[in-house]
């Protein structure tokens, strides 16, 4: 049982051989069925005339008129043969009983085939009513006959040339046309994680391969940037987790090195239960940005008082932080989850107090609308909150990164923070459905936006 080739080039060079022989088939036939109906209109036509002249001569001169045609034969009503012309002596009769009756009511044309000197004759017959009798008149259609069939013969051996033809054809416009592929398939089999800047050769040209290769290439730097983010991510993870590591050794060495000095073991102690305090924090951190970007974030939103909410959070902070929080503007009821929604604020606080701020204005509102934002959706119905500082604001050249996963301004840098705090902002605004946009206000100091679907 044949199998259905496994490669493109392939089943295109089958599907181009089976299309091409259908319609080669097609083609033939219609034109064998035209030439042949041609030719035997072309006999039948002089046939006709002769016939009509010839019952004209019958009329007027009556059964000798005969002697003069080529081919013609009369024959009675009751069938039987009355007269013919002498050069159809071989030919004997030329219809039968049942064609001459069929014949008397309307005309009747028909081949008949004949010997004549040891050869085989086709004879071309028609027959008319010639008052109460019936002419047949004959013409040779050997000739026509052959010219068929050399013509059929000529179709048939034209036709395995014509398929074959039109499947070499397509095998090798499909081989050019597929090349690009067969690059870009090994190419794309020698990338690995060890050579990852390597690109894929993009075709010149607008055709479906070209647009191929040139998505999979957008595609391969897209995983590219990914993939350096990532490495990024690990090296920045690594480095943050290094110097609370190195003071958790210091600090270990140090209560080692004086066991009898209690004084010394305390401070000791207190110094690493800090630093255990800190990497507990960095690794939850690491741990909700992961969840984060495989939405598995657990949130559990409901109907929150925006307003409420940063007030007492400003209540609490402030006996943490030398931060003094006003809230201003109408009850605005935010689809939010709670704790996360303290967790945002608490970030954004946070921040401003370690770059320096004493006082942090946070305004809340309900806009009709909302410009599009640095990070996730603008929503129509929303709750927006204004956070504004009298810090030093944003460097400008910091302003397009802020949000990124460890990055701190010189200004903020500090003990205590890792450059996660405004990322995770971000991650839970998009995961709540919002947005986060960050820059510095007209009068001075950073301003953090933050936007929430409105309950």
């Amino acid at each position: 049982m044949p199998r259905w080739p496994r490669s493109l080039r392939g089943r295109l060079t089958l599907l181009a051989a089976v299309t091409t022989a259908a319609v080669v088939a097609v083609v033939a036939t219609v034109l064998y069925v035209t030439l042949t109906a041609q030719l035997s209109n072309v006999v039948d036509d002089a046939l006709r005339q002769r016939a009509r002249d010839l019952v004209a001569d019958l009329r007027a001169r009556g059964v000798e008129a005969l002697a003069e045609d080529p081919g013609a034969q009369l024959f009675a009503a009751d069938g039987s043969l009355v007269a013919s012309s002498p050069r159809l002596a071989f030919a004997g009769r030329l219809l039968s009983r049942a064609d001459v009756r069929r014949a008397a009511r309307r005309p009747v044309t028909r081949e008949v085939e004949r010997s004549r000197e040891d050869a085989e004759v086709v004879v071309r017959v028609y027959a008319v009513p010639a008052g109460t009798r019936v002419l047949a008149v004959a013409a040779d259609f050997t000739t026509v006959d052959r010219s068929r069939e050399r013509v059929l013969l000529a179709l048939l051996a034209a036709a395995p040339i014509l398929v074959g033809a039109g499947a070499v054809t397509v095998r090798w416009a499909a081989g050019r046309a597929l090349r690009p592929v067969a690059a870009l398939t090994a190419e794309a089999a020698a990338i690995s994680a060890t050579d990852a800047d390597r690109r894929l050769p993009v075709p010149a040209g607008d055709d479906e391969v070209a647009r191929l290769a040139r998505t999979l290439a957008r595609m391969l730097a897209r995983l590219h940037v990914a993939v350096e983010r990532e490495r990024a991510f690990v090296d920045d993870a690594a480095h943050e987790l290094r110097t609370p590591l190195a003071v958790l050794r210091a600090e270990l060495e140090l209560a080692l090195s004086a066991p009898e000095d209690r004084a010394e073991v305390e401070r000791s102690l207190t110094g690493i239960r800090a630093e255990v305090e800190r990497l507990s924090r960095l690794a939850e951190d690491l741990l909700l940005l992961a969840r984060s970007r495989a939405g598995t974030l657990g949130l559990r939103p409901e109907a929150v008082d925006v307003g409420a909410a940063v007030r007492a959070l400003a209540a609490r902070l402030h006996r943490a932080v030398p931060l003094t929080v006003s809230v201003s503007g109408p009850a605005a009821m935010a689809r939010v989850d709670p704790a996360r929604l303290d967790q945002m604020l608490t970030n954004v606080l946070t921040n401003s107090a370690r770059a320096g701020a004493r006082h942090a204005c946070v305004s809340v509102s309900r806009p009709a609308s909302v410009g599009p934002a640095s990070v996730g959706p603008a929503s129509v119905d929303t709750v927006r909150v204004a956070i504004r500082d009298d810090g030093s604001g944003f460097p400008s050249e910091f302003v397009d990164e802020a949000l990124e996963r460890f990055t701190r301004a010189d200004t903020a840098r500090g003990p205590g923070g890792a450059g996660l705090g405004l990322a995770i902002t971000a991650a839970l605004a998009r995961a709540a459905g919002g947005s986060v946009t960050v820059g510095n206000a007209p009068t001075g100091g950073a301003e953090v936006v933050l936007t929430l679907p409105a309950a």
